[in-house]
């Protein structure tokens, strides 16, 4: 797509095909999985170290907030949740030509 005015941003275009967009869909979907699974998992070791205690262990209290930040981090969830939310909302037959048929 050429500009015909310079106010117009530039855009980029990825054009996957049927195949390719199978595929990424399915990588974000396996990415989704593996950000759940181990943020449940985050938070089932949270769980069993308890809650903060004046004159705990700091070995535990490292542990814990290693964890903690772990689960803050794991907003790429959230991103990769957004990015299949709108490429999957495409309106039927978008992104797909039909080729005349000849004769």
């Amino acid at each position: 797509m050429t500009r015909t005015k310079s106010s117009q941003p530039l855009e980029e275009v990825v054009a996957l095909g049927d195949e390719g967009y199978s595929n990424a869909i399915e990588a974000i979907m396996g990415a989704i999985g593996d950000h759940v699974r181990s943020i449940d998992a985050w938070n089932t070791v949270i769980e069993r170290l308890g809650e903060p205690a004046v004159g705990a262990d700091s070995n535990i209290t490292k542990r814990r907030n290693e964890h903690l930040e772990s689960v803050a981090n794991a907003k790429e969830t959230e991103m990769l949740n957004t990015i299949h939310g709108e490429v999957t909302k495409r309106p039927p037959g978008f992104g797909r030509c039909r080729l005349p048929k000849v004769a």
